[in-house]
């Protein structure tokens, strides 16, 4: 085998690794807590007074940080409804608004539609198309059936024949 095969000269690291142990941790604060005791300035009953005081004006600024939370809570909400009943407001004007157009619009419709079946009217009874030849007043109705449809032509002029026969 050569040099290189395998790195037999070449030196190796070898990482050892280690769990993180809590006992060190424990065993320090143990320590701390214990020197604390020994070389405190105050005796048990001032240090526990002392921890009182600082408690009780913990809970005095919390109470106020949480009453100017619901404070700006409360106004928020307020002005989130005020808007939401600005807009619900608007809403209902445009639809108010359209539902007038729409109505407007249709009713325009129907005068022009009754307009022109007034001028249909007249046309045809002016013209007597519109009457029969016997004066009963009875007008002629156009069915489908009696509308006379083109026949459709082939090239040379003929009457092109569909599936059913000439048109």
């Amino acid at each position: 085998m050569g040099r290189n095969d395998a790195g037999e000269d070449e030196p190796y690291v070898v990482i050892e690794e280690r769990s993180n142990d809590i006992g060190p941790f424990l065993l320090g604060a143990a320590l701390g807590a214990a020197l604390a005791l020994l070389l405190a300035p105050r005796s048990g009953v001032e240090t526990r007074a002392a921890l009182g005081r600082r408690m009780r004006s913990a809970q005095g600024a919390a109470r106020e940080a949480a009453e100017g939370v619901a404070e700006r809570v409360s106004d928020t909400f307020a002005e989130a409804r005020e808007e939401l009943e600005r807009r619900i407001e608007s809403a209902r004007e445009a639809v108010s608004r359209r539902t007038r157009q729409l109505s407007e619009a249709v009713e325009a419709g129907r005068s022009a539609a009754r307009q022109a079946e007034a001028d249909l009217r007249s046309e045809l009874s002016r013209t007597g198309t519109g009457r029969s030849s016997s004066g009963s007043g009875q007008s002629t109705s156009t069915s489908p059936s009696s509308i006379r449809r083109p026949v459709k032509r082939g090239p040379q002029g003929e009457p092109r024949r569909g599936p059913r026969g000439p048109r």
